[in-house]
């Protein structure tokens, strides 16, 4: 398996599976955001697992269940709903400039 995939599922399942599918899109993207921004490292993985950025990640079975979203989303079948935002939060902790679900982005 394509760790790219099985990293984004993971941290799908993490941050956003009680989200729409819209939500869910927006919080890869914000991962994807990050592996092109040279403040952050350029991998998936390395994103992911930077300390202190996403909260509970661990590897549980069940991110297998977005494995197919973030094989969709890595071929680029979802536009990027948050544009080039890098962050994103419980909408109850702060305002940005996008809210999707129970986040904001920023």
């Amino acid at each position: 398996m394509n760790e790219d995939i099985k990293e984004l599922a993971n941290a799908i399942f993490h941050e956003a599976r009680g989200e729409s599918l819209r939500g869910q899109v927006a919080v890869a993207h914000v991962i994807l955001n990050r592996v092109k921004d040279g403040r952050f490292p350029n991998t998936i993985k390395g994103v992911i697992w930077q300390p202190r950025q996403f909260s509970g990640i661990r590897y549980h079975a069940g991110w297998t269940r977005f494995e197919g979203l973030a094989r969709e989303i890595l071929a680029g079948k979802h536009p990027n709903p948050v544009e080039n935002a890098l962050f994103f939060a419980n909408f109850r902790i702060k305002s940005g400039k996008f809210r999707i679900g129970r986040h904001v982005f920023w």
